[in-house]
């Protein structure tokens, strides 16, 4: 993360949500624990890190977000599912959108299958055929259900 190995692991349920980040170089870490439903605070958890730590400038925060095509986010659409979590991806206005806990957002391009949002990352996880068959957000890994 910004030029730091960052080793993560959270947790979120019904209730709450739970996030440990550590920095071994630096013998810091951050814990973050929330009680509301599926909160990790990345906000909050990276203004703490940028606090403590010498982390380098965001590199892609002035370059031009990465153009999708209509094929392309085709590849992506579909419902992924790890239990009981639910997160849809569709098209809503010609760009590619995430739908998670009932909350539209868009998705950002960022790299070959990876994209950011209000939320966080997402990646997605082709099979052997280069179909998505897999969404990471980081806490979880959802399967694609349609």
């Amino acid at each position: 993360m910004r030029g730091l190995r960052v080793v993560s692991h959270g947790g979120v349920s019904r209730g709450y949500g739970s996030t440990i980040d550590f920095v071994p170089e630096h013998k810091f870490a951050v814990v973050v624990l929330a009680n509301r439903n599926g909160e990790t605070l990345p906000k909050s958890r990276l203004k703490a890190l940028s606090l403590m730590l010498p982390l380098k400038p965001e590199t892609n925060a002035s370059s031009a977000p990465l153009a999708v095509s209509a094929d392309e986010m085709r590849r992506y659409v579909g419902k992924f599912s790890h239990e009981p979590q639910v997160w849809e991806v569709f098209v809503k206005d010609n760009k590619l959108t995430l739908k998670e806990d009932g909350k539209d957002f868009p998705l950002t391009k960022t790299g070959m299958d990876s994209f950011t949002y209000e939320q966080g990352e997402l990646i997605f996880v082709p099979n052997a055929r280069g179909e998505i068959e897999h969404l990471s957000t980081g806490l979880y890994a959802a399967r694609k259900i349609k």
